[in-house]
């Protein structure tokens, strides 16, 4: 194996030895095979350590950690023990398909800006007959690439602005140029929810992404999913104070991104935008974030704006979560 590979898929594990090995087999199958693979087991307690000896391959790396030091420290570590140039989160319950890796060097090229590479991801239980279909993400980014079979390029500040509403862009199916991460201070660490929107965020600002709209990566669902354990409060909670850092980014690096927002939005049918404009409401997203929603949909109007996000508020009977989030609107940190 290269000293100096040119990915790195770093796997984070903790007491999933049940899905272990599935995803290191996913990894060590990749048709690009300039990459190394390191494990990081948090202080497992389970049978990891056997999973992870029983499978021969100079390209993989176990690590296993005296303490646990919290997910998003574990991945910290796989950061900093990178040496690749793009760097692979691959949750230890995922997969990725056979051809993520050769698709992205394809992709990148001899581009010297590209801070992230992008594909569409697939979710379920089971990834039967999944992976190899080009079927698409139900939250694709808010371009008309859905058609395309090759990557194309999206400018940093758009895909800072889609982290505000949604997460077009997520692990396993992201590669960050290793650097970028680094500079930006890692994966977002002081709170849990809405984590990666502020990851992806402040990395796309360092660059341009390239988005494939092939399936690239399947992320399972499953009880054990760290969204299942937390209250629809805190999520809200994340959620808002993820856009608050995120709109902080975005007035720093262009002033001018509430017009980019307004494009960006335009791309969208009315419907999903009213969506948006709801979840907002439900989520008390920052003020700004509701005003440009609502201006896309009924125009500068001040009574259709009015209109429009009285119909979010009351939208399929959320009235009630609405006042809860403004009244009680939580703690990120709790």
């Amino acid at each position: 194996m290269s000293q100096h590979p040119y990915f790195t898929i770093a796997i984070p594990t903790y007491n999933r030895a049940v899905f272990l090995r599935e995803a290191i087999n996913s990894a060590l199958s990749q048709t690009d095979s300039d990459f190394e693979l390191i494990v990081s087991d948090n202080a497992s307690s389970d049978d990891t350590t056997a999973v992870v000896a029983s499978i021969k391959d100079d390209r993989l790396r176990y690590v296993r950690q005296t303490e646990n030091l919290g997910a998003v420290r574990n991945v910290n570590f796989l950061v900093r023990e990178a040496r690749g140039h793009f760097f692979i989160l691959h949750q230890d319950d995922d997969l990725l398909h056979p051809e993520f890796l050769s698709r992205c060097r394809q992709a990148v090229g001899e581009q010297p800006d590209v801070s992230l590479f992008a594909t569409a991801v697939c979710s379920g239980s089971k990834p039967e007959g999944v992976l190899g279909e080009n079927i698409y993400s139900s939250n694709p980014p808010w371009l008309p690439v859905s058609h395309l079979k090759i990557a194309t390029e999206i400018s940093g500040v758009d895909a800072a602005i889609m982290q505000l509403f949604s997460l077009p862009f997520f692990p396993p199916g992201v590669a960050f140029d290793t650097e970028c991460i680094r500079k930006t201070g890692g994966f977002f660490s002081e709170f849990g929810w809405a984590g990666d929107n502020i990851t992806i965020a402040r990395v796309a600002l360092c660059g341009k992404v390239l988005y494939d709209p092939r399936v690239g990566a399947f992320f399972r669902i499953h009880t054990g999913n760290f969204g299942g354990q937390i209250t629809l409060q805190k999520r809200f909670a994340c959620r808002r104070e993820a856009d608050r850092i995120i709109i902080g980014y975005l007035d720093t690096v262009d002033p001018h991104w509430l017009d980019r927002a307004r494009i960006c939005l335009n791309h969208l049918s009315r419907r999903r935008r009213g969506k948006f404009l709801a979840e907002a409401w439900k989520s008390n997203y920052p003020a700004v974030l509701k005003q440009i929603v609502a201006e896309s949909i009924a125009g500068k109007s001040s009574v259709r704006k009015f209109g429009a996000h009285l119909f979010a508020i009351f939208l399929k009977g959320k009235f009630f979560r609405v006042v809860s989030s403004h009244l009680r609107p939580g703690n990120p940190s709790d």
